[in-house]
Order: C-alpha cells, then sequence, then structure tokens
C-alpha cells in the first residue's frame, strides 16, 4: 500500500516495530551470513505475516542493493522511513559532504512546506513543482543523485513514480522547422510521472544560429514548468557550472520556475583514491 511504499514502516498497520522488536525477529531470522533471505522467510512465514508483513509484501523494496537478501541495515531503514532512506542512499556517496547537506535541506523544507499546506497556511513563493540545477563537472555523481532525487519524490509523495528518464539535446531538438515544440512534447509527456534529467542543458542555447531550434525546445519545457507533477515532469538540469550560468541568464523565465540549486565539487585525491577502492573492491579484487 501507500504507506509501506513511502517508507512509513515494516509493521502490518504501518506503524514502525521497535528497535528490539526489529531486532529479535532479525536474529529470528538470519542465515550464518548474517542475512535474511527468502528461504528462511518462507520458513517462518506465519510469524513473519504477524510480526512484520511488508517483508513478505515489499521485499524488493527493502533490498535496496538487489542481492534477494536483506541486510540489518536494509531492514532499519525500511522501518525507520524516508530520513533514514535518504541517509542510507547519502552513504552511500563518496565524499560531497556540502551537497549532502543541501540534499538534507531540501527533503527537510519540501517536508516542511508540506506540513504548513496541510495545517492551512499559505507557503509563498514556491514553485507549483520542485525543478532543480545540477552544476559541477563530469563525473561527479550528477545522474546518480538525480535518480535518488526521482526516487525521494516519489517517496515523499510529489511525483507518482520513481522513474528518472534522462536526455541531451538530441532528444528534444528536430532539425526541421515546427518540429521541435512536439518532440520536446512528446518527452515530456513521457516523463511526465517522474523526473526529467536534461543533461548538458546549455547545449540547448549555445548556438545563435537562426536555425537551431534549441530556444523553441526550452520555450516548450518552461511552459510544462508551470503545470503540477504529474501532469509534467519534475525537471533537472544539469551541466558544467560556468554554462549552467550563462544558460541560466539567457533564459530568466526559467529561473524564475527553478527553486533549487544544488553544486557538486569535484573530488579531492583521496576521494578519488576511495572511489577507486570501492569500484576495484565491487568487482571482487
Amino acid at each position: 500500500g501507500q504507506q509501506t511504499q513511502q517508507g512509513a514502516g515494516a509493521s502490518r498497520s504501518g506503524v514502525r516495530l521497535s528497535d528490539d522488536e526489529l531486532l529479535g525477529l532479525f536474529e529470528l531470522l538470519k542465515d550464518a551470513e548474517g542475512m535474511i533471505t527468502v528461504q528462511k522467510i518462507v520458513e517462518h512465514k506465519e510469524v513473519v505475516l504477524q510480526r512484520c508483513p511488508a517483508m513478505v509484501h515489499d521485499f524488493e523494496k527493502i533490498d535496496f542493493d538487489k542481492d534477494s537478501k536483506l541486510s540489518w541495515d536494509e531492514l532499519k531503514v525500511f522501518n525507520g522511513g524516508t530520513a533514514e532512506w535518504l541517509e542510507h542512499q547519502l552513504d552511500g556517496i563518496v565524499g560531497l559532504s556540502e551537497l549532502k547537506a543541501q540534499v538534507r535541506s531540501f527533503y527537510r523544507s519540501v517536508m516542511l512546506d508540506r506540513t504548513r499546506r496541510n495545517l492551512g497556511h499559505a507557503v509563498q513563493g514556491m514553485a507549483k513543482a520542485p525543478h532543480m540545477i545540477f552544476q559541477g563537472s563530469p563525473g561527479t555523481g550528477k545522474t546518480s543523485l538525480g535518480r535518488i532525487m526521482a526516487s525521494l519524490l516519489h517517496r515523499i509523495g510529489v511525483t507518482s513514480s520513481p522513474e528518472l528518464k534522462e536526455v541531451q539535446r538530441p532528444e528534444l531538438v528536430a532539425e526541421h522547422v515546427g518540429q521541435t515544440g512536439p518532440k520536446t512534447q512528446a518527452v515530456l509527456n513521457a516523463a511526465k510521472a517522474g523526473v526529467l534529467f536534461i543533461d548538458e542543458a546549455y547545449r540547448l542555447t549555445s548556438t545563435d544560429s537562426k536555425n537551431d531550434f534549441g530556444r523553441e525546445a526550452v520555450e516548450t519545457l518552461m511552459a510544462a514548468m508551470n503545470e503540477q507533477p504529474g501532469k509534467a515532469p519534475v525537471m533537472i538540469f544539469a551541466g558544467y557550472t560556468g554554462d549552467m550560468d550563462k544558460f541560466m541568464c539567457a533564459n530568466e523565465g526559467l529561473y524564475r520556475r527553478i527553486g533549487y540549486t544544488f553544486d557538486f565539487n569535484d573530488y579531492s585525491p583521496g576521494e578519488l583514491a576511495q572511489i577507486l577502492e570501492l569500484f576495484v573492491g565491487g568487482k571482487g579484487f
């Protein structure tokens, strides 16, 4: 149901199990390697369905790393809810501490605005959808964070799908007059339930040629940005910092529609070494 989908907790009613209850269940089900397998859940199905039916019904959602086993961390994160899930995802990213702080701040502000709206307060200055800019060098994890962001927006109910659709200029811009608007609109329609990630977005307007239709694509995107999520996707515009500054200056209408900017700083030599170590370790060396 919606409650488990949004990480409201692991028990039958959506009420979280206490840490002791969860640990007791984990101790009962874990194998010699300290993991819960499907076989163990089947063996103790009656107990699991009574204490934590989500383990049966939402196994794939709890299994974050998709290895068909549940670790203690995965179970704890699922039972804890979205804040714990987000920390688990951010822990998997090397470095980028300032960026992680920006993501946490974004999550808190969206949840706070929602609480205030639910209490009947007017929330001023908020765009209809939380469109974003991701700016930084290539290889700093913009697409990876885009996927996390798409899942986060889905978990907190902003979007109806966790899907991230990634596009660049060729997917949006056509070669002939009158074709770019419909081409861009078709992409928007296909992505409207989730997040549209526009990589190297500055390439849409980086040429002054009169025969270039990139600006028509931008105008089509801007029109869709006024819609509520569901009618149009939440959009992430990504690219180099300097190029993105120029892109935004050239399109003031975009600037007014984008409420959040995330900065991806370059990795330090130590962080690059850590990434290499994780990559090599993941390959079994």
